[in-house]
């Protein structure tokens, strides 16, 4: 805790003991409806009603520092065409076809039960066809949620990118037709038009370097700079002759049958990787037989000894 008192905490996590100790692991809490309609898939419904009233909600917080706060802004300023280039219709797209797989077993179990329900009602009575057909509405409203749930998250995402499209698009159309004004208005000023020519120039002449180049450096600053390359000019003349006195070595019949002996180098490469793995072989043979020499011979050596052994008690 004194260091907290200097500097900012890096990652916090507080347990409430009260509700991890061992006494309030049975703890169910009151059956109340929950607040909003959730969606289960079916995979999870037994898990879920088994445990369902075993989970409480852990109060979480969040802290971001300065620093935090400077890179989430730095990576915003880089990375906000790519938030807003995203579709959560691309993304979630696995999450929607399984929602619509979800979605049409929920609707078959209720095709389903509103048959045995027919057939219940049919041969019991009125009772039983009515707690059937109860079940079998509560189903349907239930996949009538889920479909809702789902058409509206695809209507959002579909909004999103409609809303994306009148902001930006029609943004930049309305930016090219300005440029285009822009671009009829220069073409009419000839002073315009001609400082524009020029712009290549200007760059050129406000570059800092350009005092450096070779039209403002006088001529025995350049023979300087030539002076002081000579031993690399020299060397690298060295390098020049040489490689003209080799490469007769590179037009030499040896070199140009290279391609046409790939294919016996090949065969070679087989042949020598095959005596390589009869070598390793016999390479492990040859370490088995001396293993068991040498336990052999220990052997011997250990029965020799309690021969002798044997042989000085009878002497004695």
């Amino acid at each position: 805790m004194l260091n907290q008192n200097f500097q900012e905490p890096f990652v916090a996590i507080v347990v409430d003991p009260v509700r991890t100790i061992s006494a309030g692991k049975g703890y169910k809490p009151p059956n109340e409806e929950p607040s909003e309609y959730q969606t289960i898939p079916l995979n999870k419904v037994e898990d879920f009603g088994v445990h369902c009233k075993q989970y409480y909600a852990l109060e979480v917080s969040y802290f971001k520092s300065a620093l935090d706060r400077r890179l989430l802004d730095s990576l915003w300023n880089k990375y906000w065409v790519s938030t807003l280039s995203s579709s959560s219709l691309t993304t979630n797209a696995d999450y929607t076809t399984g929602q619509v797989s979800d979605l049409s077993e929920k609707l078959e179990q209720a095709e389903n039960s509103l048959g045995r329900a027919a057939l219940v009602g049919s041969g019991v009575g009125v009772s039983g066809s009515s707690i059937e057909d109860r079940r079998s509405e509560d189903r349907l409203a239930k996949a009538a949620r889920d479909a809702t749930k789902t058409s509206i998250e695809a209507l959002h995402g579909l909004l999103a990118q409609v809303i994306k499209d009148r902001l930006f698009n029609q943004l930049i159309d309305t930016m090219l037709a300005v440029s285009r004004k822009l671009a009829g208005v220069v073409s009419k000023n000839e002073k315009v038009s001609s400082a524009l020519k020029r712009a290549d120039e200007v760059k050129k002449y406000a570059d800092p370097l350009y005092a450096e180049s070779d039209g403002f450096m006088p001529e025995a600053v350049k023979l300087q700079l030539l002076l002081s390359k000579e031993e690399d000019m020299k060397e690298a003349l060295n390098h020049f002759q040489k490689m003209n006195l080799l490469k007769p070595v590179l037009d030499s019949q040896a070199i140009q049958n290279v391609p046409q002996l790939e294919s016996q180098l090949y065969k070679i490469s087989l042949q020598q990787e095959s005596q390589e793995k009869k070598v390793s072989n016999l390479s492990d043979d040859t370490y088995a037989l001396i293993k068991n020499y040498s336990n052999f011979v220990n052997d011997v050596s250990q029965k020799l000894a309690e021969v002798e052994k044997s042989t000085s008690k009878t002497e004695k």
